[in-house]
């Protein structure tokens, strides 16, 4: 009895129809858990586009907007829950469809016995199930965001070249490829140029989807008709994206890269914006760290057993199909190779954990196998049913066990966090104000484009301000609040100067708020705290306590509030967040001279993620800037011996000991975060400004120059203040030297 034959009508209809009640039960999993309201990062900004049909960021996601766009017309439901129902529905489409692809990779293994049929949907199901209770895919399929489609559009294709294979075996060369092999064939080409609207990362998979055509029939390449019709197709699925330069040109809601000229279309495609971080390659050390990294993120999104599971699978796939095995490690080693080296964050692997749970289906089943129906010695049959009973038992606790653990975590049936941040940040400015915004821009795009919550406040997009050359180039239509006739129109200024000249220009015209980031602390002494944002004033101001007391009160309110929302206790990127806003709260009070309100709201930032080595680095600058130095060296080492990796810890170390007088103990803790990397480069700076200051000029001026060598991994702007006081002090001590040495 030959196992399932997908041409097999009978028991195709069975696969079918079991995939079809997967469908029903995951459909109807995911939507009792279905968020409600706006969720973090991209969500928000998706929501908006599907809504407002606007041009999101690169690649600009069209296939998404104009499908998501359809959902909002339906009779039943709020627009959130519209655009969300979305990812429900294409991520249980991806369970259906994953389903039936791992039966599909076991049908060429023999079953002799009725019993391997039911393992092996019983294999399919619950390396299905795996994944739709792996947390970041259960989570992304009850919010607004493509992943969910982009997983879907994988398996689909895979699906159409795995016919593809089976057409062209049946007529082998120098036969022609058959019609239907064919359909095949365009239908893949087609469904990949539209699938490319769905994601952008969807174009680097193109190598492994033509290697395994190659591999498996090469006669579609040697046929003029074929390849002609193939581009063709492809090329009608990929014009989808001509809905960018033409919505773009109405000017939408959000029309990020403006792609209505040729050049900015192609700069949209190709990402322009990172194209630095796309193009850049790690050190073999590097990969050999994230490569750990990568097999700690699929131990979490399927257990330590399932990943052991997967690992099986991957062996039976290369013994049994290695066409298949190339296909599918394809897609995973590309996609991996190229996030791994510049993101962490588990959401932008999904379509490694999708092959992964593909890998764990195969490897269920040839264990299974080799436990229930391969004869063993000197045992006795009952011994080897037990043994069968107690693997599939094994499967169906570690299912149960996954859904227990990441239930609270990715469940969303009742989650209003983020809605209710996004509403109390914009809802507590004034009429008509300008907003430049860093962490929060995704969540009042989202409540601004779908609710058209607070239209009156104008959200400028920090990052493009600081690259006035980029500025430049974007539509005026895209900033309709800023008045252009009073900005300078110059192409490389100081990008501070430039921002002092944008808030001048508009200064007493709107009331101008700043969403405070890490890179913003030259803008402190004009801030002033109004809940979690910045009031800017036009000059530098004196607050007194009492305000402080009174804007605290108010912020630990809200705080409060926030934490007695339902899932707020395990919503990791909400508390993120927060901590990232409350921590910028305490740094703004370090900075102006308060530090009893800095150490308050480190207090609260650290009750969000208590093991931050940043948070504990902040309290020892805080102990340090009242005096307690002693209690600022003991912390900090503790930071230093819990995480050794961190240079941060050490660059403050030697900032208290220099204050101390322990000008060689600073030298060496400074010496050590240099050799650290990221932002340790800073040691290089400290230590050329101590030995300046100790008399040894020589050594100072190597220090300098070591700093100005890799201080391109620290800073964001090529003219930031300090690298223009290093370049002038290193000039004034070269003239020293060489004054000293013509004398």
């Amino acid at each position: 009895m030959g196992w399932v034959d997908p041409g097999s009508g009978f028991k195709k209809s069975i696969n079918t129809f079991l995939g079809f009640l997967l469908f029903i039960f995951t459909f109807s999993f995911f939507l009792e858990n279905l968020c409600p309201s706006l969720y973090w990062r991209d969500p928000g900004e998706f929501a908006a586009i599907a809504f407002t049909l606007s041009v999101g960021h690169p690649t600009g996601s069209p296939t998404y907007s104009l499908i998501a766009k359809l959902f909002t017309f339906l009779p039943f439901g709020s627009l959130w829950q519209k655009i969300n129902l979305v990812s429900v529905v294409f991520g249980s489409l991806t369970i259906f469809l994953g389903f039936l692809l791992i039966l599909r990779l076991l049908r060429k293994d023999d079953a002799d016995f009725p019993q391997k049929q039911t393992f092996a949907f019983f294999s399919a199901a619950a390396a299905s199930l795996l994944l739709a209770f792996s947390p970041t895919f259960w989570l992304y399929s009850l919010v607004a965001k493509a992943y969910p489609y982009l997983t879907f559009w994988i398996l689909i294709l895979i699906w159409l070249l795995l016919g593809f294979r089976e057409e062209a075996q049946k007529s082998p060369s120098p036969l022609p490829l058959s019609p239907q092999g064919q359909s095949y064939f365009f239908a893949a080409a087609f469904l990949y140029g539209l699938g490319l609207g769905v994601y952008g990362a969807m174009a680097l998979y193109l190598p492994a989807f033509l290697f395994y055509c190659f591999y498996t029939d090469r006669r579609w390449y040697r046929d003029p008709k074929i390849l002609f019709l193939g581009g063709f197709f492809f090329l009608l699925g990929f014009s989808v994206y001509l809905y960018l330069p033409l919505r773009s040109s109405t000017n939408p809601f959000l029309d990020w890269g403006e792609p209505r000229t040729f050049s900015r279309f192609l700069n949209h495609l190709m990402d322009a914006k990172d194209a630095s971080h796309n193009a850049s390659f790690p050190d073999w050390t590097t990969i050999g760290k994230m490569s750990v990294d990568t097999l700690r993120l699929l131990s979490d999104q399927f257990s330590p057993f399932g990943l052991f599971l997967g690992g099986i699978g991957l062996i039976f796939l290369w013994h049994r199909d290695k066409a298949c095995l190339s296909l599918t490690l394809g897609i995973a080693l590309i996609h991996w190779l190229f996030f791994v080296r510049i993101w962490k964050m588990a959401f932008l692997y999904l379509p490694l954990f999708l092959i992964f749970s593909l890998w764990i289906g195969t490897g269920i089943f040839f264990l299974g196998k080799a436990i229930s129906f391969r004869p063993w010695k000197k045992t006795r049959p009952g011994f080897q049913r037990a043994m069968s009973w107690a693997w599939a038992g094994a499967i169906v606790f570690t299912l149960i066990f996954q859904y227990a653990l990441h239930k609270p975590s990715s469940g969303k049936g009742d989650y209003y966090v983020a809605y209710a941040l996004g509403k109390e940040m914009l809802g507590s400015l004034p009429p008509k104000t300008l907003l430049f915004s860093n962490y929060s821009t995704m969540l009042f795009h989202g409540l601004q484009g779908v609710e058209n919550f607070r239209s009156d406040v104008s959200v400028a997009v920090i990052f493009p301000l600081r690259n006035p050359h980029l500025f430049w180039s974007i539509d005026p239509a895209h900033y309709p609040a800023f008045d252009y006739s009073k900005l300078p129109r110059v192409v490389h200024p100081n990008t501070q100067e430039f921002f002092q000249t944008l808030i001048t220009a508009h200064q007493g015209k709107y009331p101008l708020f700043w969403d405070l980031g890490a890179e913003d602390n030259w803008l402190i002494p004009r801030l002033v705290p109004k809940g979690l944002l910045y009031y800017i004033e036009e000059k530098k101001i004196a607050t007194t306590p009492d305000d402080l007391s009174t804007d605290q009160k108010k912020t630990y309110e809200f705080y409060q509030f926030l934490s007695s929302l339902e899932g707020f206790e395990e919503d990791e990127e909400g508390r993120q967040l927060l901590k990232n806003l409350t921590n910028m709260k305490s740094i703004y009070f370090m900075r102006t001279g308060f530090p009893s309100f800095a150490l308050s709201y480190n207090r609260i930032a650290m009750q969000l993620f208590e093991d931050d080595p940043t948070l504990h680095n902040n309290r020892g600058v805080i102990y340090h800037s009242m005096g307690k130095n002693e209690e600022a060296l003991q912390l900090l080492q503790k930071v230093v011996d819990r995480y050794p990796l961190d240079p941060l810890a050490r660059l403050n170390r030697g900032a208290v000991l220099e204050t101390q007088g322990e000008y060689a103990q600073a030298l060496r803790e400074w010496k050590e975060a240099s050799r650290l990397g990221g932002k340790g480069v800073l040691g290089y700076y400290n230590r050329g400004n101590l030995l300046l200051k100790m008399g040894k000029t020589e050594e100072a001026l190597s220090e300098f120059n070591a700093f100005l060598e890799k201080s391109w991994v620290l800073l964001y702007l090529s003219d930031h203040p300090i690298l223009e006081e290093v370049k002038e002090r290193v000039k004034e001590i070269e003239k020293r030297i060489q004054e000293k040495k013509n004398s």
